[in-house]
């Protein structure tokens, strides 16, 4: 009887790692173009919608929850006697 070869049963162990993304919660929002965003020819008008968060707010570490969304850029923005969003959102590059 004659012996055959014996394989290795250990695989080589591969070096590299592979990062798994972090699953997104929840849904992304809608981020107008810049060319949408600050076009004058258009009509934004703040409309009365749902309760959501505002993009302006959100950005600068202050989450408030505004129910006034632009009609052009579909984005929920604050309109109110504390602050206006809305009127900064369409002015500032951010």
């Amino acid at each position: 009887m004659t012996s055959r070869p014996q394989r290795s049963l250990a695989s080589p162990v591969l070096s590299t790692t592979v990062e798994v993304p972090k699953p997104v919660r929840g849904h992304r929002s809608h981020t107008p173009d810049k060319s949408q965003r600050f076009d004058l020819t258009l009509f934004h008008a703040p409309v009365h919608s749902s309760r959501q968060t505002c993009k302006y707010c959100s950005k600068k570490g202050n989450i408030l929850r505004s129910n006034i969304v632009c009609s052009v850029c579909k984005v929920h923005l604050c309109l109110n006697a504390d602050g206006n969003c809305f009127i900064k959102y369409h002015e500032t590059v951010a």
